[in-house]
Parts: C-alpha cells; structure tokens; sequence
C-alpha cells in the first residue's frame, strides 16, 4: 500500500503549467519541488486540497484562472 500525502508528511513534486487551449507547456519544473505539507504554504490553497490523500505517481489536473493571479487581461 503505498503512502499518502497528508500533514506533516515531506512531499516532493512535479509539475507543468499547461494553455488549456493550445496545449502548450508555459512552465514547468526541472527539479521536484519539495514541501511539507499542511506546515509550508508554498503551494495554492486548491492545489494543497487537491493533493490531499494522493500517492506517487497519481496525476492531478487543476484549472487555473489567470485572472484571480495576475488581474484581468489588459490588451493595451
């Protein structure tokens, strides 16, 4: 059985930020990206949540609204 990601447990990660409409890679990660989970706030709330009770290997996807990130788009 394997273990999950829970609090106090050390999370390592790999990620890509995909355009949900192209489908091209706009970031991702060249080394995993290390935590603890429910001790670090390095991650975004939703994407915290998400990982709750997942194990290696699961793949999750989470939408990302630019807006709520960066401000809406200004096209000047």
């Amino acid at each position: 059985m394997k273990e999950t990601i829970q609090d106090n447990k050390f999370v390592e990660l790999n990620y890509k930020v995909l355009d949900e409409k192209t489908g091209e890679v706009l970031s991702t990660v060249e080394f995993p990206l290390s935590y603890v989970h429910g001790a670090d706030r390095v991650l975004a709330a939703p994407v915290t949540a998400e990982l709750e009770g997942r194990a290696e290997g699961d793949v999750i996807k989470i939408p990302i609204d630019g807006n709520l990130i960066y401000g809406a788009r200004d096209e000047n």
